[in-house]
C-alpha cells in the first residue's frame, strides 16, 4: 500500500510566495503514471504566477479565499470550491488576504510542470 502524510513532506517554498507538497508524482511518496497531485500553501500576499502547461488541472481550496484567473477572468475562490483549468490555458491563482490559503492540485498527465523551474530560476515573472 502506497501511503503519504503532508506532514511528512517537506516540499518546496517558491520565491512567489507559497509551499508546494507533492503527494502523488514523479518524485512524490506515491508514485502514478498518469497523474499528479499536492498540497500548496499561498503566504499572504503569494501567488501560483501566470502560466500555462499540457495538463488539465483541477485546484480545490481546503482553507482560506484566493482569486483565481484564468484567460483573463478573474473569480474569487474560497475553501470548498474547486476549478478547472483546461490545456494550455493560461492561469494563475493569487492571495491577496492576509492569512494563508491552503488548496489541492490535480493534474494529468503526469509529470512535472515547467513553470516551477522557471520561478526557481527567475525566468517567470
Amino acid at each position: 500500500m502506497d501511503f503519504a502524510r503532508v506532514r511528512d513532506i517537506e516540499g518546496n517554498v517558491f520565491p512567489a510566495g507559497r509551499q508546494t507538497r507533492v503527494l502523488v508524482g514523479e518524485n512524490a511518496p506515491i508514485k502514478a503514471e498518469n497523474f499528479c497531485m499536492g498540497q500548496v500553501t499561498i503566504f499572504p500576499g503569494g501567488q501560483v504566477p501566470t502560466h500555462s502547461h499540457e495538463q488539465e488541472e483541477v485546484y480545490f481550496v481546503i482553507d482560506g479565499t484566493g482569486e483565481i484567473e484564468i484567460e483573463g477572468e478573474t473569480q474569487p475562490i474560497a475553501g470548498g470550491e474547486a476549478v478547472y483549468v483546461p490545456s494550455g490555458k493560461t492561469h494563475n491563482l493569487r492571495n491577496p488576504g492576509s492569512a494563508d490559503m491552503t488548496f489541492m492540485f490535480v493534474y494529468a498527465p503526469a509529470g512535472v510542470v515547467d513553470h516551477w523551474k522557471q520561478e526557481i530560476e527567475g525566468t517567470l515573472t
